[in-house]
């Protein structure tokens, strides 16, 4: 008899206890969450961290303190952890709006993945997120239209709302500094641009064929020839 009583009370105490651990989970974080911002403010940064990983626990869609929270991280040089956190916030279906793919494509962009920066914001899967994407992805430099060119040209990108950068037969991507003489050949330039916080345009991509082009109009003169001295008419 004694031993059920006790295993009563040990039920007992562990439904209290889940059940605080609930009141706490949801009461206690919408409480929190409303002072969060100066509480970590006041507190140390290891302090702070944790104070915005519990948040984050809390609620995980809460985009605000999973953004707060990578911005620390970001601080404190701990990228691959703001990475993580950001990617995890998309793939669990908590991202709401287009804050967290437009940071996550900034880090991509600074860690020199430009094609996984893209790549993520031209594959957003709410037709929402997208169009408003859109209207904040900056534009993007122009280079020469794609056809055949003479060899010797050189090839400028103009325009645009930031750094370019480009991309040279599927090579590494390199930031621009000034006109390109590609060799004769087929080619295909990529160009992209970041603006002033690494979030990266639209890739376009440009195909040349440069050769050496004869002239249009043909240019006759007058040449003799070495054995018999007499003039010739000849054509370039």
């Amino acid at each position: 008899m004694g031993r059920t009583w006790v295993a009563v009370l040990c039920v007992a105490a562990l439904v209290i206890i889940a059940a605080g651990a609930v009141f706490f989970a949801t009461v206690g974080a919408s409480m929190l969450s409303n002072g969060l911002a100066e509480l970590a403010a006041r507190s140390g940064p290891g302090v702070a961290v944790t104070l915005y990983r519990w948040a984050v626990s809390a609620n995980p869609y809460d985009a605000a303190h999973r953004l707060a929270l990578c911005r620390l991280y970001l601080q404190q040089g701990q990228q691959g952890a703001a990475l993580a956190l950001l990617q995890a916030g998309i793939d669990g279906g908590w991202a709401t709006g287009p804050d967290l793919y437009l940071a996550l494509a900034s880090l991509y962009a600074d860690s020199g993945r430009l094609e996984d920066a893209c790549a993520l914001l031209d594959s957003v899967p709410s037709d929402y997120i997208s169009r408003r994407l859109a209207g904040l992805r900056p534009e993007n430099a122009a280079a020469p239209p794609s056809g055949t060119y003479a060899s010797g040209r050189t090839f400028s990108l103009e325009g645009g709302g930031g750094t370019a950068w480009y991309r040279l037969d599927g090579g590494a991507w390199t930031l621009y500094g000034g006109p390109l003489e590609l060799q004769e050949g087929k080619h295909t330039l990529s160009v992209v641009t970041l603006d002033r916080d690494s979030v990266p345009s639209r890739v376009d991509e440009y195909r040349y064929t440069v050769e050496k082009l004869k002239n249009a109009a043909a240019t006759w003169h007058m040449v003799r020839c070495p054995f018999c001295g007499e003039l010739w008419l000849e054509m370039d």
